[in-house]
């Protein structure tokens, strides 16, 4: 039978605003109150900060008032409301514009909205295991951390992001890369289907049209309508071998060259994940770590992971080690120690790139190019083995492919990420040019890469701003063409507009 997750795994339910606040604060949005499967938070409530802020404190949107579904049928009510819907369907007045959001994690804050309505899905949050334990439904607003924590509760593991606070159906739904990218692709790898609240208040399921399943897969954070549900695959708990190793900053140019080297010596195995990260630790100083991530899927035999400690041991020989926390442990287990970094709120400026690989251009901006503050980082991401062509479920071809994530050759992404903490880091508190400061550090580093060359076309439409997400620069003329068809089935009035990419 079917294995639903405790209430330990559900979203805390804070009370809502009155009928008599929401009568003086925000009288359009009676129709919604009445209901207790909505709970509406206006800008007088106690709870609304709690309920309207998003990771990046670099913003300076508030919505009219926050509305939190806890059931589909909800969200359906929200979105007709939204549209200018009657309950019988008929159209009765404006729409109200509005944003979805779930983890409100987007770096380029894309789930707030100014004067509109943020339709909050934080409160389906259900995760039902099938009873072959090869797949889970999950609600729209589950948490990554929540699925990764209650499927290691089963001896499972999926695929997710470095931050356990990130809506896993948009980091899925945008590309999803990840540690255990290599031996199990990319998060829209994951994705076996879903039901969606389209712009009509319909529900629409992708067993019923294999494309909404295909543009889901890589351009599904929002423009077709509202994921609900979503069913993913699951995987047995494999041997795993994890941790972060850590050198000097002063070492990284010999560090980052030197993984490159190893990693194509010992032929870039699916199971190693290559990551590596750059920044400032207290009491370290400047560092540069590679997150070292062995899933041993296949072929385990006695000493399943003999081949990992080889690899493991070369890279300890690539410089100073200040810190190795390298074990035998589980990708759950590895991922919790990276929370501080990758959870708390920030406010922060951020940069991406496509790049081939470690180069030694790559290192030298690097290392030109310090980190400013401890909140600072550059996040590297390697992308190969089961997360590219041939061995993913896309393939080259548009038109047949599985997906429409782009670019399935092996890649490198960076992620540029210039913050500083609220309230100041360790208790002293931000100095008014502090922000100042590690913005310009993310411009500098960010020309540095343009200039030398070394950049790629940008292809990771979660990690590009509004201003860049050109659909087909990102996707191709022929992919982008078939999403646009899409977006006029299923909302030919632009009714989600603030989904990303635009394909209006």
């Amino acid at each position: 039978m079917a294995f639903c997750a405790p209430p330990k795994y559900r979203f805390t339910h804070l009370k809502p605003s009155t009928s008599t606040h929401v009568v003086l604060e925000a009288p359009e949005l009676l129709p919604l109150t009445g209901h207790d499967d909505v709970f509406l938070y206006t800008r007088c409530s106690p709870h609304f900060a709690a309920v309207s802020k998003v990771w990046n404190w670099n913003n300076t949107a508030e919505p009219l008032a926050v509305a939190r579904c806890f059931s589909i049928s909800a969200v359906q009510r929200v979105i007709r409301f939204c549209s200018g819907q009657t309950p019988n369907g008929q159209q009765a007045g404006r729409q109200m514009p509005f944003v979805v959001r779930s983890g409100g994690h987007d770096a380029f804050n894309r789930s707030t909205i100014q004067h509109g309505l943020m339709l909050d899905v934080r409160g389906l949050d259900s995760i039902t295991l099938s009873s072959d334990r090869q797949s889970v439904t999950i609600g729209g607003g589950v948490s990554g951390g929540n699925l990764i924590n209650f499927l290691d509760e089963h001896g499972l593991i999926t695929p997710s992001g470095y931050c356990n606070t990130v809506g896993y159906v948009g980091w899925a739904a945008g590309g999803g890369y990840g540690v255990l990218a290599g031996p199990y692709g990319l998060g829209v790898d994951q994705i076996s289907g879903a039901t969606l609240v389209d712009a009509k208040g319909n529900l629409v399921d992708t067993d019923s049209d294999p494309n909404l399943l295909w543009a889901l897969r890589g351009a599904g954070t929002g423009n077709f309508g509202v994921v609900v549900s979503m069913r993913v695959k699951v995987y047995e708990r494999p041997p795993y071998l994890g941790g972060m190793i850590l050198f000097p900053g002063s070492e990284i140019g010999q560090v980052m060259t030197g993984l490159q080297q190893v990693t194509e010596e010992v032929g870039s195995p699916d199971e190693f994940s290559g990551d590596c990260t750059v920044g400032q630790m207290p009491g370290l100083g400047a560092v540069v770590a590679i997150i070292f991530s062995w899933a041993q899927r296949h072929g385990c035999g006695s000493d399943p992971l003999k081949r990992a400690r080889e690899v493991l041991s070369r890279c300890e020989g690539l410089g100073t080690v200040l810190l190795n926390t390298v074990d035998e442990t589980t990708p759950v287990a590895l991922m919790s120690t990276m929370q501080p970094m990758t959870s708390a709120p920030m406010k922060a400026r951020m940069q991406t790139f496509t790049v081939s690989g470690l180069s030694k251009k790559l290192a030298a901006i690097l290392a030109q190019s310090p980190v400013p503050s401890n909140s600072s980082m550059v996040i590297i991401h390697r992308s190969h083995g089961a997360a590219t062509y041939p061995h993913s479920t896309h393939c080259e071809d548009p038109v047949t492919s599985t997906s429409c994530m782009p670019n399935r050759k092996p890649h490198t992404i960076l992620c540029i990420t210039g913050s500083t903490v609220p309230g100041g880091e360790g208790g002293i508190p931000e100095t008014p040019g502090e922000y100042k400061k590690v913005s310009a550090w993310v411009e500098e580093i960010s020309q540095r890469i343009v200039q030398s060359g070394i950049a790629l076309p940008r292809t990771y439409v979660s990690w590009t701003t509004n201003e860049e997400a050109d659909t087909r620069r990102l996707y191709g003329d022929k992919i982008a063409e078939r999403l646009k068809d899409l977006k006029r089935i299923y909302d030919s009035h632009n009714l989600f507009s603030t989904a990303y990419p635009s394909l209006a």
